[in-house]
């Protein structure tokens, strides 16, 4: 009986110290860590710089990633917690908005590389004096780039609240944009358009400034939007009955004489529009060739106006003698 009572409290003593053979351990091993992290060190880190805002006359050629070196002397807290946890840092983008570059050559030009280790020592999150750059500077090339006046296409997706649409043509400001770049590219370029004017169930005109879809890797423009106009009113169906012109030199009796026209316009138009406002004859294209109908058409149509549809929209003729 003796020996089975003192059994389990063998086991548990074992454990015991397994477990506190094990939390020594750990700690030990947290405090060597934590002295060892506390320590200086000095490590390599390399950065990809990319240059950017090129002047719009001009651009890179060639590749625009540059690696440089830079040998960094800080904690090892540091170390873990702003650098080998965060590898995304190691990429930096150069404005030459703000950064001073110069000439070497015609083409070539440089940036020296203390006037960016300011940038890098924040990416780091240490002083800049922690920092020692191996490169000096970097170098690229700089070339001018040719340029063509191209229009503006305005791209829309519109949708009206019913008897809303828009009125007369889309204003923009400016028309014309020059645009930079090669002369493979200009050359086949007709014009440049906006990003997508996107409205739903409109009853109101717009106007705003719209930026331009550039593909940047491929040209630049001297303008990055531009101002857009959209006149929307709200608009009524009406029709006119309007007689047919007839070819003064030909003889031929058409049937029916008088159409009707039916037609959208603005509200505020309505009363403007009569049957002067717009001709309608027959196409006599089709008496060579002895076709029973000819077909209507209309010409001198306000742009004010949508035609909505002829009724009929042709007409039998006789030919008199």
């Amino acid at each position: 009986m003796q020996t089975e009572q003192i059994k389990p409290v063998t086991i548990t003593k074992k454990r015991r110290r397994i477990f506190t053979f094990i939390f020594f351990i750990f700690l030990s091993s947290l405090f060597w860590l934590l002295i060892k992290l506390s320590n200086n060190y000095t490590v390599p880190f390399d950065f990809t710089i990319t240059v950017i805002d090129v002047p719009v006359d001009k651009w890179i050629t060639g590749n625009n990633n540059h690696k440089i070196r830079a040998i960094v002397t800080t904690s090892g807290f540091n170390l873990l917690k702003d650098n080998y946890l965060k590898t995304n840092k190691r990429s930096l983008n150069i404005s030459l908005l703000t950064v001073p570059y110069r000439k070497l050559t015609k083409n070539n030009h440089y940036i020296s590389t203390q006037n960016f280790i300011d940038q890098i020592a924040s990416n780091l999150g240490i002083p800049e004096n922690a920092i020692h750059l191996d490169e000096t500077e970097i170098t690229f090339e700089l070339v001018g780039q040719l340029s063509v006046d191209v229009p503006v296409i305005v791209r829309t997706n519109i949708s009206y609240k019913q008897q809303y649409n828009q009125y007369g043509p889309i204003i923009i400001e400016p028309e014309f944009v020059k645009v930079f770049g090669p002369a493979s590219v200009l050359d086949t370029l007709k014009g440049i358009y906006t990003e997508v004017i996107k409205l739903n169930n409109v009853d109101f005109s717009f106007a705003d400034k719209v930026n331009l879809d550039i593909n940047q890797s491929i040209i630049a423009a001297e303008l990055q939007e531009v101002d857009v106009k959209i006149s929307i009113e709200k608009f009524t169906e009406s029709s006119l009955e309007m007689q047919i012109i007839k070819p003064a030199y030909s003889n031929i009796k058409l049937f029916p004489e008088k159409v009707k026209v039916y037609y959208l316009v603005a509200m505020k138009d309505f009363e403007q529009i009569n049957p002067n406002s717009f001709t309608i004859f027959a196409d006599t294209a089709g008496l060579q060739t002895k076709e029973r109908y000819l077909p209507l058409k209309l010409i001198n149509v306000p742009a004010n106006i949508k035609i909505s549809r002829i009724e009929p929209n042709q007409v039998e003729y006789l030919i008199v003698d």
